[in-house]
């Protein structure tokens, strides 16, 4: 109940400190492994689990403990990976602003190292412009044909003009429409 889905427009957690009911719908998920780490005492296991995006692992220990029987929760759990970005390769905010700049703008990742999981699509200058200014594209002319292997079965997609990256577009079909744009 006290997750950050949204129910109804709103998170859970905010339903929830409001008092009233919260009803999560059960979903799929995708465990690629979990391996038990170590037992320290009777009372704690330590898991590491390799999951999809939107798995909550609170909720999974909760249903591991009902099949076993009994109850549980989590009192520590530490993401060390998300996509590309690794806790090993992290930066602590308190240390890099004390960094001298050129030291730490050697430290950061260029945006497109980030979102390289996202098929792209080349844009014209002319699209670029527009997808820019948050106007949607349709990709139905004779030109496009040969774009549009990008659209099929994706729902996301980065803009791009050259190396730039425009925006985070939707793809419905042959429409593209900007959901973030990116000033750099």
């Amino acid at each position: 109940a006290f997750s950050a889905v949204k129910i109804d427009g709103q998170r859970a957690y905010a339903v929830a400190r409001a008092g009233r009911e919260v009803i999560l719908q059960p979903k799929d998920i995708w465990i690629e492994h979990l391996t038990l780490l170590h037992s320290p005492d009777s009372d704690h296991t330590d898991f590491e689990v390799v999951c999809g995006s939107g798995t909550y692992v609170r909720s999974m220990a909760r249903d591991i403990a009902i099949a076993l029987g009994t109850v549980g929760h989590c009192t520590r759990i530490i993401r060390t990976q998300v996509g590309v970005f690794t806790a090993k390769e992290s930066i602590l905010l308190d240390s890099l602003i004390v960094m001298p700049y050129e030291s730490a703008r050697a430290l950061l990742w260029q945006l497109s190292q980030g979102l390289d999981d996202i098929p792209a699509l080349q844009l014209t200058e002319e699209e670029a412009r527009r997808v820019h200014s948050g106007q949607v594209l349709r990709l139905i002319s004779r030109q496009d044909a040969d774009r549009l292997p990008v659209l099929l079965d994706t729902k996301q997609i980065l803009a791009m003009y050259g190396e730039r990256i425009i925006a985070i577009c939707e793809v419905d079909g042959v429409t593209v429409k900007p959901v973030r744009v990116i000033n750099t």
